[in-house]
């Protein structure tokens, strides 16, 4: 583990890209104190999660960040050394930034479906934050099916997804009825209650009931 300059801080136009929920959340997200703080802490996490479910973490040779922005998170993953990194994502914009600004990480562009441009198993943890949340059902399984060819025999794949607490204070009582109804509901970017990314991306929402997911 050796600290180094975790790099400058992304442009707006790439941040309000990034999940988030309102227009006011750029207020936070871009200062500095908030977007290197949060980005460590969601490193950290996503180690420490996969370590207390078996992962050997001080054996792990490659990670990958599918939809990985701006590189907010998996830039302080250079703090380990010997580690391969990449990170991919849909939107290419940040994907261009990141290759100028973040050495030592391999960055590629995905298109909206599958396939990654990475051979079978290619790494040892993937890892995806609340990507699956803005992807529409019917391509879900087509891309777990994909981290699952990239991911090496034995791999590590950490998904967080949107929970109860967003679909309170996201969707109102018609949508709650819907989601409850059908087990899955899906705002696009049109929605007026979408979140304020999926609505500067032409993205979606996309929320099941427990027992689906």
């Amino acid at each position: 583990f050796k600290p180094q300059d975790p790099g400058p801080i992304a442009p707006p136009e790439l941040i309000e890209t990034e999940a988030l929920m309102h227009v006011d959340e750029l207020k936070v997200r871009r200062k500095p104190e908030w977007y290197f703080g949060s980005g460590y802490r969601e490193a950290w996490t996503v180690l420490t999660t996969v370590e207390q479910y078996g992962a050997p973490v001080e054996a792990m040779k490659s990670v990958l960040e599918f939809g990985c922005g701006s590189g907010r998170v998996i830039r302080h993953f250079r703090y380990i050394e010997g580690l391969r990194l990449a990170g991919t994502d849909a939107n290419s914009k940040p994907i261009e930034w990141d290759r100028k600004n973040l050495s030592g990480i391999e960055f590629g562009h995905n298109e909206l479906e599958p396939p990654l441009a990475y051979p079978d198993g290619s790494f040892d943890l993937v890892y995806a934050l609340s990507v699956f949340t803005h992807i529409p059902l019917e391509w879900q399984r087509a891309w777990l099916d994909e981290l699952r060819r990239v991911l090496r025999p034995g791999g590590y794949l950490l998904c967080t997804v949107h929970g109860d607490d967003h679909s309170s204070r996201q969707l109102d009582d018609q949508d709650r009825a819907t989601l409850e109804r059908d087990g899955e509901l899906t705002l696009d970017a049109k929605n007026p209650r979408a979140s304020f990314s999926s609505q500067v991306l032409g993205s979606w929402d996309v929320y099941q009931t427990r027992d689906q997911v």
